[in-house]
């Protein structure tokens, strides 16, 4: 009866599908209600005003922390922008881009899971604070509200 949080690095989007369908199987067997336990996704991400905005601000520290948070793997992880922009994609994990990008990401992620609850890490790899705080300001003025009231519409026509 525990709610699930899912952590995606990078990665294709459907990566935890196998994962949520075990999760629903295991709780359903414990006589849970599955679709009703709370699942969540926490993922490295960025709004910008724009996509290239948003990955240029974030690409540089997502980088940097990267291979400071991975030295354990020996020299740290090196991302090359290429491989940054391949995992910015409408079907790769990174939550960056536009607030259009990330209302369909969002929206894409709440289909595959039945999400109920997203987290953004957006600071990691030190964003500086003006575009952290710009990157807040439009996760919750434009992504969040148009998500909500989209999830709702979609729950309110699953119970009709």
């Amino acid at each position: 009866g525990l709610p699930m949080a899912l952590a995606l690095l990078l990665g294709p989007i459907t990566y935890h599908e196998h994962t949520v369908e075990l999760y629903r199987e295991a709780a359903a067997e414990a006589g849970h209600d599955a679709n009703a336990l709370p699942i969540s996704i926490n993922a490295h991400g960025y709004v910008g005003r724009t996509s290239r905005q948003a990955r240029d601000v974030m690409y540089p520290h997502f980088a940097k922390g990267m291979a400071e948070n991975n030295h354990q793997r020996g020299e740290g992880m090196l991302l090359p922008r290429p491989v940054f922009d391949a995992q910015s994609t409408p079907r790769s994990g990174l939550l960056v881009g536009s607030p259009q990008e990330m209302i369909d990401k969002l929206l894409t992620y709440h289909e595959l899971y039945g999400l109920n609850r997203a987290m953004f890490h957006i600071g990691f790899g030190g964003v500086p604070q003006k575009e952290h705080l710009e990157g807040i300001e439009l996760l919750g003025t434009e992504v969040a509200p148009v998500v909500r009231r989209e999830v709702a519409a979609r729950e309110e026509g699953k119970a009709a």
